[in-house]
């Protein structure tokens, strides 16, 4: 190839290398997914054979990135959908369609019990925002206030003697 510029063959090779690399990546990608089983196994011996050696390297990048990078990423959208994401994986909520119900979470005002005004309290309070689930299948079953919360476990702990206490007022 002939350029009659230098400026003209930079161009070329800015606009090949955009090009090859674009297709690098596709084809990194699709390898990707179809070996997602045999990448997880490696990534998964490779950190127990180096565990301590990544537990340093975090901890070295936390320490030196704390005031500033964990701080802002914490705050974030991102940050607090993902903290989220692993309170609710501490306990015991099922999370195979997460995105949905954090969406239907974040988004909902009211309880979908009493209908009161939901609060974000750091401590609880009796209006604060709970996600109520079933604690043997981790499923989740409403955003309700923290005092419709503590009535449904009750009733979820002791629902035989809730039953006869009902069918007694019953008749």
């Amino acid at each position: 190839m002939g350029w009659k510029t230098k400026e003209q063959q930079k161009a070329y090779n800015q606009k090949y290398y955009q090009k090859t690399r674009l297709k690098q990546l596709e084809d990194k990608k699709e390898y990707a997914q179809l070996n997602k089983e045999i990448i997880s196994q490696k990534n998964k011996k490779y950190r127990e054979k180096n565990k301590d050696k990544l537990n340093e390297y975090h901890r070295e990048w936390y320490n030196k990135n704390k005031d500033t990078k964990v701080k802002d990423y914490n705050n974030s959208e991102k940050g607090i959908k993902a903290n989220t994401k692993s309170e609710w994986k501490r306990h015991g909520i099922n999370i195979d369609y997460f995105h949905e119900v954090y969406d239907r979470h974040i988004n909902i005002i009211n309880c979908e019990v009493c209908n009161c005004i939901l609060t974000k309290d750091k401590y609880l309070k009796p209006t604060t925002k709970c996600i109520d689930h079933n604690h043997i299948t981790g499923y989740y079953r409403h955003t309700i206030c923290n005092s419709c919360n503590l009535k449904r476990g009750f009733i979820d702990s002791n629902y035989l003697q809730v039953i006869k206490e009902l069918k007694n007022i019953l008749s």
